[in-house]
């Protein structure tokens, strides 16, 4: 039968996008790509947020250039465009949430 087949989409540029959950849920299926992403973007955050804090900024811009850094626009070392973007939307609402906490009123 066809227990435990994953449907893949691969696009020219060779990413593959799961087109449906197997049917085998005992199988344990990860996206390596996107794991890969996720600690990538949460290593530089920590590295760029940690240099601003050291020169004496707010470690909110070290988020920000790390977000620059590795967007489309400026190295490109993100996989999965889409999924990242995604998971970005918690991203900005953590960072809203600590410029809150710092803005507070005594």
């Amino acid at each position: 039968g066809h227990e435990g087949i994953v449907t893949t989409l691969i696009d020219t540029k060779n990413n593959q996008y799961t087109l449906r959950r197997p049917t085998d849920t005992t199988l344990h299926y990860e996206d390596i790509s996107l794991m890969n992403d996720v600690i990538l973007v949460l290593i530089m955050a920590f590295v760029g947020g940690s240099i601003c804090s050291f020169i004496g900024m707010p470690t909110f811009f070290g988020y920000v250039i790390t977000g620059i850094f590795l967007s489309p626009t400026g190295l490109n070392k993100l996989e999965n465009i889409v999924q990242v973007e995604t998971l970005s939307g918690f991203g900005v609402f953590f960072i809203l949430f600590l410029l809150g906490l710092d803005f507070s009123s005594p």
